[in-house]
């Protein structure tokens, strides 16, 4: 986009977990982007309001909610990236929320980015009722706030029993993962050596694409057990170390078969 020149200067809010990782040493400095993210690189991101037992969803998740509030409430016209950065930064408890690219960019208004003029409106809510209706998840593991909820507000023996098989098989697909993962890491590690580290992060980026690639049509995707999330970064350290990504996708074909 840049080298077509689609943008002039280019703001990215980017909820998610480990949403770090999509910018950390690969957005470069100078090209006039500015990245805040709701994570660091090795961390989930929160879901949030997910207490509503009718839903059976969290409706919002709390990196998110911050900033647009804030922007809600400020002069966008005098309020900078940096000072928005800042309160996000302290007002969400549960993540890092990070910053990357142009840090230049940090004493421009909000409002070059985000409409522009004076606010004038009520928000509603106060901040404390936020905080207090706050029903957290982590962003991996939200699907299974609905089957909690279900759990919950089964009135029969026969509903109970079906809810309590749908969340534990959740459970045991996110147990089974981790060890499928693991069993991938530890086939890679004794059967091959490592390259040594690489410096070049494309192509470490090359090869957690196509061992990702292979274990979602393998094993599971994310789609099917969110929590796997939690596990690629085992994939990357592997590409990062130096083993093949060749080497690492017949593990999975080893383990998945």
């Amino acid at each position: 986009m840049k080298e077509a020149k689609r943008f002039n200067k280019l703001v990215i809010h980017m909820e998610a977990c480990y949403s770090g990782s999509m910018f950390e040493d690969i957005l470069p400095s100078n090209i006039n982007v500015f990245t805040m993210t709701a994570s660091n690189p090795t961390e989930s991101s929160w879901a949030a309001l997910c207490a509503d037992p009718e839903i059976d969803t969290c409706l919002g998740d709390e990196f998110t909610h911050q900033w647009m509030t804030d922007t809600e409430k400020r002069q966008v016209n005098k309020w900078t990236l940096g000072e928005q950065y800042s309160t996000v930064k302290s007002a969400v408890k549960n993540s890092h929320v990070s910053k990357y690219g142009d840090l230049r960019m940090t004493s421009l208004p909000i409002g070059e980015f985000q409409g522009s003029g004076l606010n004038t409106r009520s928000l509603g809510n106060s901040e404390a009722d936020w905080s207090t209706a706050l029903d957290r998840s982590m962003s991996s593991h939200a699907h299974l706030v609905s089957l909690m909820h279900q759990l919950k507000r089964s009135n029969s023996s026969r509903q109970r029993e079906l809810a309590h098989q749908r969340l534990h098989r959740a459970q045991q697909l996110s147990k089974f993962v981790k060890d499928t993962v693991d069993e991938v890491v530890e086939e890679v590690i004794s059967q091959a050596e490592p390259n040594g580290k690489s410096s070049d992060v494309h192509k470490r980026l090359q090869c957690f694409r196509k061992v990702y690639e292979q274990y979602e049509h393998k094993c599971f995707s994310i789609q099917q057990v969110p929590e796997l999330s939690d596990e690629l970064e085992k994939f990357d350290h592997l590409c990062e170390q130096g083993y093949d990504a060749n080497v690492i996708v017949q593990a999975i074909f080893t383990t998945c078969d």
